[in-house]
């Protein structure tokens, strides 16, 4: 069940999946997400989440921020299937693989971090981010940046639409066929150019 308290600041255009808690001061910005089974947590300090933010399915958000501003994820970042985010700032324009933990740490902007990856220390703009514990193994390029943003905002834009009067999401297409794996196939290309 949906589990909302009164010192959250959620936008009207924000989705909020009948199934997610969330609890605390708890700000989030026009068009965000967060997916059934999230738990947002902000009990311990207050969360900022930008414009566009999504935060997938089963993930976890809460701890107190690392910059003694909050804990805060920026403008458009993606946090992908079962991540977990404790006690961190993650950057604008970043995506957080499916599995991925972000602890007790800062995330700069347009960062990409694999599924999986355990990430612990300050990772600067513009880095791609696998293993465990998270290293950076290159610089994500403008080109690789434009396929990832444009398959997840195609994604969203018509995936889902809000039913204003208790904010339910209502799938409209579980996958989009079209496109779909070709946008996946030129992600993984662009990585070994």
């Amino acid at each position: 069940m949906l589990f909302v308290n009164d010192e959250s600041k959620l936008h009207p255009t924000c989705l909020i999946a009948d199934t997610s808690w969330v609890f605390g001061d708890v700000t989030m910005g026009p068009n965000g997400r967060i997916y059934p089974g999230a738990v947002v947590r902000a009990d311990l300090d207050k969360m900022i989440f930008g414009e566009g933010v999504c935060i997938n399915d089963n993930c976890i958000i809460h701890g107190i921020g690392c910059t003694g501003k909050g804990l805060q994820i920026g403008d458009g970042t993606n946090i992908t299937h079962g991540a977990i985010v404790h006690k961190s700032v993650v950057g604008k324009n970043c995506m957080v693989g499916i599995g991925a933990k972000i602890i007790d740490t800062v995330v700069g902007n347009n960062c990409l971090i694999a599924a999986g990856a355990v990430v612990t220390r300050e990772i600067p703009d513009n880095s791609f981010v696998t293993g465990v514990p998270g290293e950076i193994k290159k610089i994500v390029r403008e080109r690789e940046w434009n396929i990832i943003k444009h398959s997840w905002m195609a994604q969203f834009e018509e995936s889902f639409i809000i039913n204003n009067e208790r904010q339910k999401l209502t799938w409209i297409n579980e996958h989009k066929a079209s496109g779909y794996s070709n946008t996946i196939e030129n992600i993984f290309k662009s990585f070994t150019d």
